[in-house]
């Protein structure tokens, strides 16, 4: 993920989507330069992983953050 922001940053990207997340549950995990909201199964990790890297100076433009619920079925 460091490498994905650092070339964000760099580029100055405003903001990138990211699947396959493979981290569990979800939230925000904020950064000095760069924010990454997540949503991930929450009962297990490598499944179904989302999220967006912001970059701060495009925080402002976010008016909310839903994560997604994840059914798992057998």
């Amino acid at each position: 993920m460091q490498e994905i922001a650092d070339q964000i940053v760099g580029f100055q990207i405003e903001r990138v989507s990211l699947q396959e997340i493979i981290w569990r549950g979800y939230g925000l995990l904020q950064k000095d330069k760069y924010s990454l909201y997540c949503s991930c199964n929450p009962s297990t990790t490598g499944q179904a992983g989302n999220g967006v890297i912001i970059q701060k100076s495009a925080m402002n433009k976010i008016l909310g953050f839903e994560p997604i619920c994840f059914r798992i079925c057998k």
